[in-house]
C-alpha cells in the first residue's frame, strides 16, 4: 500500500483491498473536475467509537478479562463507513437542490457507449461481513450517469 495512505489517514488500519489506481475523473472543458478515488473516500471515515458490534461481540467480550480491555480497544469505524461524495476542484458553483434523479430518464433504452465498474476499496470484516466502495459510470449518447455505492453488511446484524 503506498506510504501516502499511511501518513495521511488516521486509521489504526486500512480495509483489506484498496485500489488506489482505480480512480474516474470527470473533466469539464471549463477545468472543473470531479474525481472518485480510494484515499478521499477513506479520508470521511470516521475515527471514532462505532455503535455497530458483530452478532457475536457481547459474547467475546464476557469472556474476556476487563482489566485493561477498554484500553487496548482503540474505537474506529471497522467497517470503513464513508460518507464521501466525490472530489471537487476546479470552477464550480455548487448549490443546495431539491432536484432529483430522473428515473425515467434512467428507463430509457438508449446505446450504452462507455461502461466501467470501479472498486475503490473492500474488506470482509474479519469474516464477519463485508464493506465496499464503487463507483460506476454509464455514458449513453444524451447523458451519463455516475453511481457511487457505499456497500455494509454486517451477518446476523445489518445490511445497509
Amino acid at each position: 500500500m503506498p506510504v501516502l495512505y499511511t501518513n495521511t489517514l488516521e486509521l489504526p488500519h486500512l480495509p483489506e483491498m484498496v485500489f488506489p489506481n482505480n480512480i474516474l475523473y470527470l473533466i469539464h472543458s471549463s477545468g472543473a473536475q470531479v474525481e472518485f478515488n480510494a484515499l478521499d473516500a477513506l479520508r470521511k471515515v470516521c475515527n471514532g467509537k462505532l455503535p455497530i458490534k458483530v452478532a457475536c461481540a457481547d459474547v467475546w467480550k464476557e469472556s474476556r478479562s476487563p482489566s485493561h480491555l477498554e484500553e487496548k480497544i482503540k474505537p474506529f469505524d471497522w467497517t470503513f463507513s464513508s460518507d464521501y461524495r466525490g472530489t471537487v476542484t476546479g470552477a464550480f458553483n455548487i448549490i443546495q437542490t431539491d432536484e432529483r434523479i430522473n428515473i425515467e430518464k434512467l428507463k430509457e433504452r438508449e446505446k450504452i457507449l462507455f461502461y466501467q465498474d470501479l472498486m475503490l476499496y473492500e474488506d470482509e470484516l474479519h469474516d464477519n461481513g463485508i464493506a465496499s466502495c464503487t463507483v460506476k459510470i454509464r455514458v449513453m449518447p444524451s447523458s451519463f450517469f455516475v453511481l457511487l455505492r457505499y456497500f455494509l453488511r454486517v451477518d446476523n446484524v445489518m445490511v445497509r
